[in-house]
């Protein structure tokens, strides 16, 4: 996973290798995903959980834009 700040954002990507230990378990997992318009998430480690949290993740953040009107922000 590798992540690159510039002036206008982000450039975030991982590879797309799940492992077993010594095996090889997937070749083409998706590790990064779109969380909103302008955010993203990378996982790393237990690629079953991690893709659960990232589906809870972008539920939950369509729930907090809906209610609230706008979109979360980092202030």
């Amino acid at each position: 996973m590798v992540a690159v700040r510039y002036r206008d954002g982000v450039v975030m990507a991982g590879d797309r290798r799940a492992t077993s230990g010594n095996w090889i378990s997937h070749r083409t997992i998706e590790k990064v995903f779109p969380a909103d318009e302008s955010s993203c998430v990378g996982i790393a480690g237990t690629a079953g959980l991690a893709v659960e949290l990232v589906k809870l993740f972008q539920v939950e953040l369509e729930h907090y834009e809906k209610i609230e009107g706008a979109q979360l922000s980092l202030d």
